[in-house]
């Protein structure tokens, strides 16, 4: 009967010790769990901020190239424009010289 009582304290007690390790271990998961979550949330924010600055930054080279662009076309119309000037006026200055 004593034998009985002493077993089945020392099983309750180990059982007991289980239980309050198996606590710890949940514990000790349920921190890790939220300390990964809470990691890949900042990740996460980092890579959003990360990619709205690199869109920030090919709009403005696209603008720019863009803008660039209308420069380079309209510089080409005036050259253009100014050559074809200069080849009116060079052939009325050769009628010129050819009548007189």
């Amino acid at each position: 009967c004593m034998r009985a009582e002493r077993l089945e304290e020392a099983i309750t007690r180990e059982s007991q010790q289980r239980e309050l390790g198996l606590r710890e271990v949940q514990e000790k998961l349920n921190k890790l769990f939220q300390a990964i979550s809470e990691e890949r949330s900042a990740r996460d924010v980092g890579h959003h901020q990360l990619m709205s600055r690199l869109e920030s930054v090919v709009a403005g080279v696209e603008s720019d190239r863009s803008m660039r662009a209308q420069e380079h076309a309209e510089m080409t119309r005036l050259y253009d424009t100014v050559k074809h000037q200069v080849s009116v006026e060079q052939a009325r200055n050769e009628e010129q010289w050819n009548w007189h």
